[in-house]
C-alpha cells in the first residue's frame, strides 16, 4: 500500500484503515482500503482528529467511522428486503433471482458439504456485488466467507429454501452486516472512556441486556450470548429497526407457530404519542412464549410498513395480531387497538386482557371491584416477583413517566427521537417484559377465565366506536 498524503490529509491513515478492514472482514487489499478512506473523506472535518495524538482515540474514531461505513451498506441491502417482500417484479428482485438460478444446492451426502460451502461462497460474493457495486467488493467478500462458514450443514440441506426466496437471503445478509456493525462498536468503546458514548451504543447495537443489580442496567450484547442469562433476574432486548432483522423475528415465531408440539402466545404492548386512533403508533414490544426472558421492541416510527410485511409463508405482525389460534397477552387493548385499526387495519383477535384477570382474580375472592389496577400496581402485587424486579420495576416506571407525561415534565414526542434514549428503550421492553409471567399467575376458575376472555373480546372491538372513546379506570361489569 502507496504510503504517499491521501486527499491532503497531513499524515496518511492508510495503514490504520488497513488494520481496520483486516480486524474486521480480513481484508486490507489496496482497492479495500481505498474505498474505505473515500469514504472516511466525506465525513465532517471534526468526525476524526487525524492530529489526535493518542493512539487509542485516533483508532476509536477510525473503527466508528468504519461502523457507519458499514451501516450505509445494511441500510441498501436492508431497503432491497423490502422491495423482494412485497414486488416480485421488481428490477432488483429480478436480478437476484438471476443470480440465484445460477447455483444449485441439492442432495444429503455430507461428502458434497465442502463444495457446496465453496458454492455459496461464490454465490453470496456475487449477489453482494451486483447489489452494491465494486466499491463494496470487501462488504461482498466478508459477507461470502461469513454466510459460507456461518451456514452449517443442516442448514447447508436446506438452502433451497434460502436460495428461492430473496427476501430471505437478504434479511440473512443484513443480520450478519448487523453483527459486524456490533462488533466494531463494542471494540471502539473499549479502547476509550469518552462521555456520551452510551448514545453510539444505541446507534450501533441491537442486541441488550438488562440487569436489575447493576447500576448501568442496560448493557450491549453480542447477539449470541446473553449475559442476563447469568442473573437471576435480569433480560435481554432484541430492537428490531430494520427489515432484516423483522423477517428474521417473523421466520422465529413462524418456527415455532408450526411446530406441532408446542402452542405459541405473544405478549404484546405498544408505545406511542398519544396513542389512538389519532395517536402515532411508535413501538411494538413482543414477548413470545418460548422464551419469555427476551422482548422484541419493533420500531415502527423507523419502519412504518412493518406490520404488513410479510415472510414467502405469509406470516407478519398483521396475521399474527389478527390469528384466531394465536392467544394474545395484552394488558388493557383498548387504546392500542384503536390505532391499530384506523392506522393500520389491523383487527386483533383471541386477546387475553390481564387487567380483566386480575379484576377477576379478587371478584373470584368475593371481593367488591370497581376500579381497575395500572400494570405497576399488578407488578407490585404478584408474589412471583422479588424485590429487586419490583423495585426495578417501579424505577423504571418512573424514569419513562418522567420523559413523556406533560404533566411530568416529559413530552410524548420522545417516542419519537432516535436514537431511542436507553431509559425509553428499556420502559418499553418492560411493559412486555412480566405479561407472560403474570398470564401464568393469575390462574382463574374456568367460570372467571371465559368471563375475562369475553370481557377481553368487548375490550378488542373498542376501536368500532365512531369516536375515540378515552378509557376510564372503572371496572367493567362482566
Amino acid at each position: 500500500m502507496s504510503d504517499k498524503p491521501v486527499l491532503g490529509w497531513p499524515r496518511p491513515p492508510t495503514i490504520l484503515a488497513a488494520q481496520v478492514l483486516q480486524l474486521f472482514l480480513e481484508d486490507c487489499s489496496e482497492e479495500s482500503t481505498q474505498n474505505f478512506l473515500e469514504f472516511l473523506t466525506q465525513l465532517p472535518d471534526e468526525t476524526i482528529s487525524f492530529g489526535e495524538s493518542r493512539p487509542e482515540v485516533l483508532k476509536c474514531q477510525v473503527i466508528l467511522a468504519f461502523a457507519e461505513w458499514i451501516e450505509q451498506r445494511l441500510h441498501s441491502l436492508d431497503e432491497l428486503v423490502l422491495v423482494a417482500s412485497t414486488s416480485g417484479k421488481d428490477h432488483q428482485h429480478c436480478k437476484i433471482m438471476e443470480y440465484m438460478h445460477t447455483i444449485r444446492i441439492g442432495g444429503d451426502d455430507l461428502e458434497t458439504m465442502s463444495s457446496l460451502r465453496v458454492a455459496f461462497r461464490g454465490f453470496v460474493y456475487h449477489v453482494v456485488l451486483q447489489l452494491l457495486g465494486s466499491e463494496s467488493s470487501c462488504i461482498a467478500s466478508a459477507l461470502a466467507r461469513l454466510a459460507a462458514s456461518d451456514v452449517d450443514v443442516e442448514e447447508l440441506r436446506h438452502l433451497t429454501e434460502l436460495l428461492s426466496y430473496p427476501s430471505l437471503l437478504l434479511s440473512y445478509l443484513v443480520m450478519l452486516l448487523e453483527h459486524c456493525r456490533a462488533k466494531a462498536a463494542a471494540v471502539a468503546l473499549e479502547l476509550v472512556e469518552k462521555r456520551g458514548l452510551d448514545a453510539l451504543e444505541m446507534r450501533f447495537c441491537r442486541h441488550f441486556s438488562v440487569d436489575l443489580n447493576e447500576g448501568d442496567f442496560l448493557k450491549a450484547e453480542d447477539e449470541r450470548y446473553d449475559t442476563f442469562q447469568h442473573s437471576s433476574n435480569g433480560f435481554s432486548i432484541v430492537l428490531v429497526d430494520c427489515y432484516g432483522s423483522l423477517m428474521s423475528l417473523l421466520r422465529h415465531i413462524e418456527s415455532i407457530y408450526t411446530a406441532r408440539d408446542r402452542e405459541l402466545t405473544v405478549a404484546v404492548d405498544f408505545e406511542g404519542v398519544r396513542l389512538s386512533r389519532s395517536g402515532q403508533l411508535c413501538l411494538v414490544q413482543l414477548t413470545c412464549s418460548d422464551v419469555p426472558s427476551r422482548v422484541y421492541v419493533l420500531d415502527v416510527h423507523v419502519l412504518p410498513r412493518s406490520l404488513h410485511i410479510a415472510t414467502p409463508k405469509g406470516l407478519s405482525i398483521k396475521t399474527i395480531l389478527e390469528d384466531p389460534l394465536i392467544l394474545k397477552i395484552w394488558f388493557d387493548p383498548r387504546n392500542d387497538v384503536d390505532a391499530l385499526y384506523h392506522q393500520f387495519g389491523i383487527e386483533p383477535h383471541n386477546i387475553f386482557d390481564l387487567q380483566l384477570a386480575e379484576v377477576a382474580a379478587r371478584r373470584s375472592k368475593g371481593l367488591t371491584v370497581n376500579f381497575v389496577f395500572s400494570l405497576q400496581k399488578c407488578l407490585a402485587g404478584c408474589d412471583r416477583l422479588d424485590q429487586s424486579q419490583k423495585s426495578f420495576a417501579e424505577f423504571i416506571n418512573k424514569c419513562g413517566k418522567q420523559l413523556f407525561e406533560p404533566e411530568k415534565g416529559g413530552s410524548y414526542e420522545i417516542f419519537q427521537k432516535r436514537p431511542l434514549l436507553d431509559q425509553i428503550l428499556v420502559y418499553a421492553a418492560h411493559d412486555s417484559r412480566y405479561l407472560q409471567l403474570l398470564y401464568a399467575y393469575y390462574e382463574l376458575p374456568n367460570e372467571w377465565n371465559e368471563r375475562v376472555r369475553v370481557g377481553s373480546q368487548v375490550r378488542a372491538r373498542w376501536y368500532m366506536h365512531q369516536w375515540h372513546m378515552h378509557p376510564t379506570t372503572d371496572a367493567p361489569d362482566f
